[in-house]
């Protein structure tokens, strides 16, 4: 039998077997095809539905769907569109999920595909019972990985909707899930630029709001991301932190063995410290972003010295001699400490060499500023110790000048003066910083 309607879908009945009595309608083995290639079959039963009609009593039923294909850009194709502008001034509200419906729908398609989304083995449950539309189990092969999900959309309190779920994600390629998912186009803009696989797994709440979307600041969750490589094709963070640690071409935008557990607070993503390391240089990353694209990371860096440029080393060399000029034997580490402060945006970083644990607000001058801090602090330490070796040294006259009767030397208290005087002298000299 077939079913044509203007402006919809051809729709094409192999079979079908119905059958209704007053405690139940059902449905067994109904085969349909829609718009030429999708084919549908259907079987399920409802219980109740003549109380539900009348007296809004509950309604009960299963529906189970197997497809072999369903091609939902084919069955849009062969719809009518209309052209006319009409002004929409209807405002989006939450849609509440009826508590007298308690229903299940269960289905399996082999293939999917939708403009760019091409998926198999598509399946899902989806259960509607108590005013909670859930999701079970639900998840399809796409991007030569997989996803599996489980959700809940909770209207009960219409005021504050909420949303629970759960997403296991395993060996996506970043970049196909940004040319094919616009919601990471617009959540993650920077995956644009990222080559590789990922693993993640993601857990999260949050209010809904009129658009039926995640409240931003609202979102709490959990997660862990892992992949084997990633390489940063485009990413002007890291572009400037090469630029700023002074890194020439020889350092790939490669990463291995990455391993990042997060966490989800009022809609900022916080990750937790974790090591990462490109050719010789090493880097623990803390910090968080907003899904605003704002960023806030410490990024601590050690690099040897052999790797960076003619400039920096030459610095370094410099303060040694200068120190040993003034006794002070200074041996450069043969690897650099460098901590980066980055602020700002994804399109736009900031980033702010500091030396020490401080905020990164008071330091400029990248590995330069760190060479110098370190030789400084490297100096005034040999400083202090050759200071103290003086004193240690004078105190046992010192003290045994004291010991003596003041009748046996009139001159006691001038020598005792001048004693004191060199046990508390200052070694002053000045090291030129270039």
């Amino acid at each position: 039998m077939l079913v044509a309607m203007t402006g919809y879908p051809e729709v094409k009945i192999n079979n079908a077997g119905f059958e209704f009595t007053p405690a139940y309608a059902s449905m067994n083995n109904t085969s349909l095809n829609v718009g030429g290639k999708s084919d549908f079959l259907l079987n399920g039963r409802i219980e109740n539905y003549i109380p539900y009609v009348f007296s809004d009593q509950t309604i009960r039923g299963k529906l189970s769907m197997r497809s072999k294909l369903v091609d939902v850009g084919e069955i849009m194709s062969k719809m009518a569109t209309d052209t006319t502008v009409v002004e929409d001034t209807s405002a989006m509200t939450v849609i509440q999920v009826p508590k007298n419906i308690d229903f299940e729908f269960d289905a399996l398609i082999n293939d999917f595909a939708y403009d760019s989304i091409a998926a198999q083995q598509v399946k899902g449950l989806i259960i509607v019972r108590d005013g909670i539309l859930s999701l079970r189990n639900t998840g399809m092969n796409i991007l030569n990985g997989s996803i599996l999900m489980n959700a809940d959309y909770d209207t009960r309190d219409t005021l504050k909707p909420t949303m629970k779920a759960d997403f296991d994600v395993r060996n996506i390629a970043v970049k196909d899930a940004f040319n094919t998912f616009n919601t990471v186009q617009k959540l993650v803009p920077a995956a644009k630029g990222i080559e590789g696989n990922i693993s993640t797994t993601l857990a999260f709440s949050s209010l809904l709001g009129s658009d039926m979307m995640p409240v931003t600041k609202s979102i709490d969750g959990y997660g862990k991301l892992q992949s084997e490589q990633l390489t940063l094709v485009e990413s002007k963070t890291f572009d400037k932190v090469k630029e700023t640690l002074k890194l020439g071409d020889k350092y790939t935008n490669s990463f291995k063995d990455i391993n990042i557990s997060f966490t989800i607070k009022e809609g900022r993503i916080y990750l937790k410290p974790f090591d990462i390391k490109t050719g010789n240089l090493k880097m623990n990353i803390a910090g968080d972003q907003g899904l605003d694209q704002t960023i806030n990371y410490i990024v601590k860096t050690e690099i040897p010295r052999s790797d960076l440029g003619g400039s920096v080393n030459s610095l370094i060399d410099n303060l040694s001699a200068q120190a040993a000029q003034f006794g002070v034997a200074y041996k450069p580490s043969e690897t650099l400490k460098v901590n980066l402060k980055v602020t700002g945006t994804v399109d736009k970083p900031v980033i702010a060499p500091f030396f020490g644990s401080g905020s990164g607000e008071s330091s400029d001058g990248g590995v330069k500023a760190t060479a110098k801090e370190v030789a400084r602090q490297t100096v005034d330490k040999a400083v202090d110790q050759g200071k103290e070796k003086h004193v240690q040294k004078l105190r046992p006259k010192q003290q045994s000048l004291l010991k003596r009767p003041r009748s046996r030397d009139k001159g006691l208290e001038r020598k005792l003066q001048k004693l004191q005087n060199r046990s508390g002298m200052k070694l002053k000299f000045r090291l030129r910083i270039l």
